[in-house]
């Protein structure tokens, strides 16, 4: 699994993720919480085999080598 734009709180909210979490859990936001909380944890990009690489949409024009996704600051 890669980290999209979906799996960030202000997108989620915007397309309908938070209020189906309100729904399913009877108003009780703590679940979207903890989904929002685990999305920080997934990778934005991966490489398989050295040789292909593998993001969800893009990333930064300020990203120029593979070694600069190692330092951007997720949490």
């Amino acid at each position: 699994m890669i980290r999209g734009n979906h799996e960030t709180k202000k997108t989620n909210i915007e397309y309908g993720f938070y209020a189906e979490c309100q729904k399913k859990f009877r108003g009780n936001t703590d679940a979207w919480e903890y989904f929002n909380e685990m999305f920080d944890y997934l990778p934005i990009a991966a490489v398989i085999n050295d040789s292909i690489f593998c993001v969800h949409g893009g990333l930064s024009p300020q990203v120029e080598f593979l070694s600069d996704i190692g330092t951007i600051n997720r949490f």
